[in-house]
């Protein structure tokens, strides 16, 4: 073996050598170096998920949060009441990321200038093992930086004053005034000054969405959307300010008189009442004895007041599209009837003249849709005075059971309304004036040869 080839063997053993130290040696203890700087770096070693209590107490407010059951926050100093949990949660997530960018004072003397004497927040952190306690000071020389004091030390974190700043007890309360699912309600029951209204919830048309029906002061459709939206406002319906003494709670009341509007939502075995108070300024809620009075948005207060013809439903044709076999239409021209057969519809005089299907179930689903935007009069009287005693356009529909169900009247166009009657609605109504646009001749609705192509 020559001499050269030799000092090669040995260079590579020397080499794999350096290799192997610096891989099962050196670059593990680099790695458990770093990792030990990134444990000290942490603000406070708890898991937020096992924080039990947190305290805020500032140079106005103590405020106490311990973790319930399912692990639900609640206030318990200097109240007790359900905590906002998300407005908890940004507090610890925040905490939990903190680091330390570097260390300022060990033994901290001079912590004025640190904004530390005294400091603007002392927070203290329980989980079950052990309590941490931090004082938060001036935010520091870079954007999202804080001083802090910790075991004596001050140092610069990573810590956001906004995250802080301008948070109070009312930051932290629990806003919703009602616990319910809108989506679950099966009953709703509206008391105003003047009536009062009971709907309860029925299967929609092929299980699709619920339709809503009055039992109480009349029996019949109501507009699903409308009773949706009053639901969705009434769940999400948030406290502006919260009046919990019993002292202030019994004089605000006197004050107050009864109430002007109640609303109770059903929802299987359960019942989420809800009162409204109001004075010339302000609207106050009230859902149990028990409960705080809720400062909350006076809106609220109209949509329960909609009273019988704001929740009806307002189609005037007065029967559904999918119900619809026969209907007669009357222009000041001609009149003519269209009759579903199977899903396709034919004129009623010459049922082999094919009609174009997608013009005329256009004009069908207009017609049947049609709502009414404000009611003129009750009952239908001095028709005249509306263009409805010899009316502009008549609609006669028919159902599958040759019964005739509904009937629509359109008469004079007033400011982008027409006066309007309908099966759907009592009395005489107002409707969107483009619908005196939207009703074809016959001639239009004729399938000719250049539509085919």
């Amino acid at each position: 073996m020559s001499s050269s080839y030799r000092l090669t063997i040995i260079l590579a053993v020397i080499l794999l050598g350096i290799g192997g130290y610096v891989y099962f040696v050196d670059v593990p203890a680099s790695e458990q170096a770093i990792q030990v700087k990134q444990e000290n770096r942490k603000l406070i070693p708890f898991d937020d998920r096992h924080i039990t209590q947190l305290t805020l107490k500032t140079a106005k407010e103590h405020i106490t949060f311990d973790r319930g059951e399912r692990g639900r926050w609640l206030i318990t100093t200097p109240l007790t009441a359900p905590a906002d949990g998300r407005e908890v949660r940004k507090i610890l997530r925040a905490l939990t990321l903190g680091k330390i960018e570097r260390v300022i004072q060990e033994q901290a003397t001079d912590i004025k200038q640190y904004g530390l004497e005294p400091p603007h927040m002392t927070v203290t952190v329980t989980d079950e093992e052990q309590t941490l306690t931090l004082d938060l000071g001036n935010p520091g020389p870079f954007s999202s930086s804080l001083y802090v004091r910790k075991d004596n030390s001050v140092v610069l974190t990573t810590l956001d004053v906004l995250t802080f700043a301008k948070k109070n007890l009312y930051t932290f309360r629990l806003k919703d005034v009602l616990f319910f699912n809108h989506a679950q309600v099966e009953q709703l029951e509206l008391q105003s000054q003047d009536q009062k209204t009971v709907l309860y919830r029925v299967p929609g048309v092929h299980g699709i969405s619920p339709s809503w029906q009055f039992e109480q002061p009349i029996e019949g459709p109501a507009d699903k959307t409308t009773v949706g939206i009053l639901l969705m406002a009434l769940e999400d319906l948030k406290a502006e300010k919260f009046v919990d003494t019993e002292t202030e709670k019994l004089a605000l009341r006197q004050s107050l008189g009864k109430p002007v509007a109640t609303a109770v939502m059903k929802t299987g075995k359960h019942m989420h009442p809800v009162s409204f108070y109001q004075n010339a300024e302000q609207t106050y809620a009230l859902t149990s004895p028990e409960k705080p009075l809720y400062l909350v948005h006076s809106q609220i207060v109209k949509e329960v007041s909609k009273g019988l013809f704001g929740l009806r439903d307002k189609r005037l044709l007065g029967i559904p599209v999918d119900e619809l076999t026969i209907v007669r239409i009357t222009t000041p021209k001609e009149t003519y009837g269209l009759i579903n057969q199977n899903e396709t519809w034919l004129w009623e005089e010459d049922p082999a003249t094919p009609l174009n299907q997608k013009v005329v179930k256009l004009l069908v689903s207009r017609l049947a849709d049609l709502p009414a935007e404000h009611r003129i009069a009750k009952e239908e009287t001095a028709l005249d005075q509306y263009g409805l005693a010899q009316p502009t356009f008549s609609i006669v529909a028919t159902d599958q059971r040759g019964q005739e169900r509904g009937r629509l009247r359109i008469g004079n166009a007033d400011h982008g309304l027409v006066y309007a009657t309908g099966a759907g609605l009592p009395g005489i109504v107002q409707a969107r004036s483009t619908i005196l646009t939207q009703i074809p001749a016959l001639e239009q609705l004729i399938e000719h040869a250049h539509d085919r192509e």
